[in-house]
């Protein structure tokens, strides 16, 4: 689900909850655990975009290993430069 708000002279007001994505995502409702860690099984970008991770089926319940690469915008600027 998602919502848009406006936040102005103190106040708070929240639009109609919207669906946003439907389907089986790895994680559900707790996220996604990891050596006993949660983390979210969704990114929002700040200009609204979103990355959700969709499941493949049971077999993805018994995932155990998950890689994070921290750091490769700098790797991804040196291998693909802006024109």
């Amino acid at each position: 689900m998602g919502v848009t708000y406006t936040g102005t002279d103190g106040t708070f007001r929240a639009a109609k909850p919207r669906l946003v994505a439907d389907g089986d995502f790895l994680g559900g409702p707790g996220g996604l655990v990891a050596d006993g860690t949660t983390f979210a099984d969704y990114e929002v970008a700040p200009d609204g975009r979103f990355l959700l991770f969709p499941s493949d089926g049971p077999e993805t319940e018994s995932i155990r290993i998950a890689w994070v690469v921290v750091n490769w915008f700098p790797e991804l600027q040196r291998l693909a430069p802006s024109r």
